[in-house]
């Protein structure tokens, strides 16, 4: 009798222990690539510190490029005499190429943001989003300068992964001892609104969701930070006070719920009730999680990034209700260009696929 409650108790023991998994793996297609190297529509483009590299093409010390979101277009400004712009396919055919005058080739302000319809927007001179269309003939221009004697940070650029919804903001803008924050919706030329202002605390993170339809911040003064959610029209639809050190926002597919991540700890809140639904502490940095609220699962991932580069990569999953936590370490290292592209997207119960990375991932859970 002894030995059989014995084994009852070591069935059970090993069943508390093996009845949640997480495991994860590579897209097949992108099995081989390294970590200098993106997939994009079809193939893929590798760079370096003097040239990106994609279909035919190579392209030596571009001034600056980018990626559209779905990996159609590749924008790329290239110091001439002048700066050109150059807009091209993913195959490394030219789409359209022009010389932009009143620009300057040594402005170190310099960026591009490529959407994936051809569309394209240029920064220079710190706060100037200039926007250009498909046959890169120039649209309009926006200046985002605050104005602040004190100065400012480069403004920057979120939009969803259509560029439907386009955000300019103000990082930092010095005051004096303090600095603050502001960001911006624009709809088309002259049209835009300041939709969030804040003078004692600076932006540490804006995203556009991938549908478009809400914007979330966090901002900080260095004592603690505050998460908002807004819609579209920036109109303010979630405010919570969080703990300091806060790493980065994310938000539910129907913005029902948004989730907070720091190295060491995630948490997801309800948006209409404010009411938190589950947290968990990380053995490691945590670079990106999301909260699926359909599979009650909070999805966490976690690394070292250091520039570029994710080193000791582990994947975890938190079932809020259950309250169980399932890891596992990703047994090779990633690499992201813009953590603002990450994304986790469901494709079936307890089933998903994370891109954003030089990698796409297959991530699939049991509780």
């Amino acid at each position: 009798m002894k030995y059989l409650l014995l084994l009852l108790m070591i069935g059970l023991t090993a069943e508390s222990v093996y009845s949640q998994s997480i495991s994860v793996s590579v897209v097949n297609e992108h099995a081989g690539f390294s970590q200098s190297e993106f997939p994009l529509k079809s193939g893929s483009l590798s760079f370096s510190a003097s040239q990106i590299s994609f279909g035919d093409i190579q392209l030596v010390r571009p001034s600056a490029w980018s990626v559209s979101p779905q990996g159609e277009k590749v924008g790329v400004l290239k110091p001439d005499i002048n700066l050109n712009i150059q807009l091209l396919e993913y195959s490394g055919a030219t789409l359209a190429e022009k010389e932009l005058d009143f620009f300057d080739r040594a402005d170190e302000t310099l960026a591009i943001y490529q959407f994936d319809d051809g569309r394209a927007v240029v920064r220079d001179n710190v706060a100037n989003f200039t926007f250009f269309g498909p046959d890169a003939d120039l649209i309009y221009s926006v200046s985002n300068s605050s104005r602040s004697p004190d100065g400012e940070r480069e403004s920057e650029l979120a939009t969803d992964r259509a560029g439907k919804t386009i955000v300019l903001y103000n990082p930092v803008i010095s005051y004096g001892a303090t600095s603050g924050s502001r960001a911006r919706v624009v709809y088309g030329e002259g049209d835009h609104t300041i939709f969030f202002r804040d003078d004692s605390k600076r932006i540490t993170q804006l995203k556009v969701s991938p549908d478009g339809a809400f914007i979330s911040i966090l901002a900080s003064d260095g004592r603690s930070d505050k998460a908002y959610l807004f819609d579209r029209f920036g109109n303010k639809l979630f405010e919570s006070e969080l703990d300091q050190g806060q790493a980065g926002l994310t938000v539910s597919k129907g913005g029902e719920f948004i989730t907070a991540y720091s190295r060491g700890r995630v948490q997801a809140f309800n948006v209409l009730t404010g009411e938190r639904v589950g947290s968990s502490t990380s053995r490691n940095p945590v670079f990106y999680a999301s909260y699926i609220p359909e599979d009650e699962i909070i999805l966490v991932l976690g690394g070292n990034l250091n520039g570029d580069l994710i080193t000791e990569p582990m994947a975890s999953a938190i079932h809020v209700s259950k309250r169980q936590i399932a890891r596992e370490e990703i047994g090779f290292s990633l690499s992201v260009l813009n953590t603002g592209n990450i994304d986790i997207h469901r494709e079936q119960s307890n089933r998903y696929r994370v891109s954003g990375l030089n990698r796409e991932l297959n991530i699939s859970t049991n509780f």
